[in-house]
């Protein structure tokens, strides 16, 4: 009777045992899967703040262009301009 008991008993440790290597187990996959997911999206955020940055900086050169242009439109054309005299 007193070694069914203490079979039983170390059938029930074993389980209790099993059951928390695999709760252990769930719980390190999940934090696994958490910090694949926190890196995957650092990498994109590092990514939006490039793009932006290239988008700026694009954007400058664009504006430096048309400042370019217009002095050079404005600096051809002045010769050409005609002042009107008194008559």
């Amino acid at each position: 009777m007193l070694q069914e008991e203490e079979e039983e008993e170390r059938a029930l440790d074993l389980q209790m045992e099993i059951d928390r290597l695999k709760a252990l187990e769930a719980y390190e996959e999940r934090e696994r899967q958490r910090t694949a997911e926190s890196r995957i999206g650092a990498q994109i955020l590092n990514e939006q703040i490039v793009e932006r940055k290239r988008e700026r900086v694009h954007q400058e050169e664009l504006r430096d262009l048309v400042r370019m242009l217009a002095k050079l439109i404005a600096s051809n054309f002045r010769p050409f301009m005609v002042i009107k005299t008194k008559d």
